[in-house]
C-alpha cells in the first residue's frame, strides 16, 4: 500500500499526543507498582510511548525501477498546450523507521512542499525527463 507523503497530519500534534500519553501513564502509574518495577523498565515504558522511531534512508541499496515508464504529458507554451512524450525513471531509496513520519508534514509551512509516495520499506523518486 502506498501513502501520500507530507499528508493531511501534522508532526506537531504526534509530538503533542506522544507528550499527553506519557503525562497520562505517569499520572495514573499505581505508587505500589512504580516502586516494584527497576528504573531501566520504566524508562524502556516512557520511551516506548513518547518517542518515534525517524526514518533512516539506506543510500547504499538505492536502485532504480527496471522499467522506465513512457508518458504522454501536456506542456503548455506559448500560451498553447501540447502534448510531449516523456521518459518516466524512478528512483527507490529504502528506509528502516516509522513510516508514519513520511506522512505527517513539518512544523514549518510551505507553498509548495514535495509531493510523492510512500511506499512500504522504500521512498520513491520520481524523474520525468
Amino acid at each position: 500500500m502506498t501513502a501520500q507523503l507530507f499528508g493531511p497530519g501534522e508532526l506537531a500534534s504526534l509530538l503533542w499526543e506522544r507528550r499527553c500519553a506519557v503525562h497520562q501513564r505517569l499520572q495514573c502509574w499505581d505508587h505500589d507498582d512504580l516502586l516494584l518495577q527497576s528504573e531501566a523498565d520504566i524508562i524502556e515504558m516512557l520511551k516506548a510511548d513518547a518517542l518515534i522511531e525517524c526514518p533512516v534512508l539506506d543510500r547504499g541499496a538505492a536502485y532504480m525501477d527496471d522499467h522506465p515508464a513512457e508518458l504522454v504529458r501536456p506542456f503548455t507554451e506559448f500560451g498553447e498546450t501540447v502534448d510531449r512524450r516523456v521518459t518516466r525513471f524512478t528512483l527507490a531509496v529504502p528506509f528502516v523507521g516509522d513510516e508514519q513520519v513520511f506522512e505527517l508534514c513539518p512544523n514549518g509551512k510551505t507553498s509548495a512542499p514535495p509531493r510523492g509516495l510512500v511506499r512500504p520499506g522504500e521512498l520513491p523518486c520520481v524523474l520525468h525527463d
